[in-house]
């Protein structure tokens, strides 16, 4: 059995269907034969026909990613089939506002916290810098959210699991004001 994976990208208002299939790719239905060649760096080389494409790709955040083309950036959503169908039962329900603790994923030294208390984070935002093993790793919000309260302060030594925030999480309606 081919292995296949499915993706949707969101770009502005652009909705692009993306099945990965063994040797091609089908986008929004079309089916294209290429080679892909990355390098470490997050260099691309695609090669479609006698086509060749040069691109770089930076992960923005979980589910965002920046790709400079021709001398162009184009800003990608990327949603899997586990979260399209996340989002599609999330619509439905209204969760109102509720409360989230969020911990340290590991052991670690607070070198950095990057809000306050009150300030309102988008998906993807820093909320603090946690060294662990001489590196440092930004911890960032997964979702729209209000910082409630902080529960560290800087250069504070924290366990795997200790409370860092307490968040609130914004409903759906309140995220999409602008929409």
């Amino acid at each position: 059995m081919k292995s296949k994976a499915k993706f949707i990208f969101f770009t502005g208002d652009k909705k692009i269907e993306l099945i990965q299939e063994a040797s091609a790719l089908r986008v929004d239905g079309k089916i294209y034969c290429i080679d892909i060649f990355r390098n470490s760096s997050g260099a691309c080389t695609i090669t479609n026909g006698n086509k060749t494409f040069r691109l770089y790709c930076k992960k923005v955040s979980e589910t965002e990613y920046d790709i400079w083309i021709k001398h162009h950036v184009l800003r990608l959503t990327v949603e899997d089939q586990k979260t399209t169908l996340i989002n599609k039962y999330k619509k439905n329900v209204n969760f109102g506002a509720l409360n989230t603790s969020v911990k340290a994923p590991m052991p670690g030294l607070i070198t950095r916290i990057e809000v306050k208390i009150g300030e309102i984070v988008q998906p993807g935002q820093g909320l603090l810098v946690l060294e662990a093993m001489k590196m440092e790793n930004e911890i960032r919000s997964s979702s729209n959210c209000i910082i409630k309260e902080i529960k560290v302060s800087d250069r504070m030594t924290v366990e795997k699991d200790q409370e860092l925030f307490i968040i609130e999480s914004l409903n759906s309606n309140l995220s999409n004001h602008g929409n």
